[in-house]
């Protein structure tokens, strides 16, 4: 059997954090959300992300390694110049 391939996906919002893993064919096979840890700061999100995609990766099978991790978040500026 030909051994299945894994993404993680990251949705970083100012509300929520959100991990997926999908297959090859972009089928979501495990998704991970929780509120943005704002109060921690950059450090504290990134942290955040990082325990998540861990705990993911925990949950996919063993003979599915990951080939990919990609990010989309969204950053909005206001006043000044």
């Amino acid at each position: 059997m030909a051994q299945e391939t894994w993404a993680f996906g990251v949705d970083l919002g100012g509300t929520k954090v959100e991990v997926a893993v999908v297959n090859a064919q972009g089928a979501i096979r495990r998704r991970l959300k929780e509120p943005t840890d704002v109060e921690g700061g950059p450090d504290g999100i990134t942290a955040q992300i990082a325990r998540m995609i861990r705990q993911s990766k925990e949950q996919a099978p063993a003979s599915a390694p990951a080939e990919l991790v990609g990010a989309a978040t969204l950053a909005l500026r206001t006043g000044g110049t």
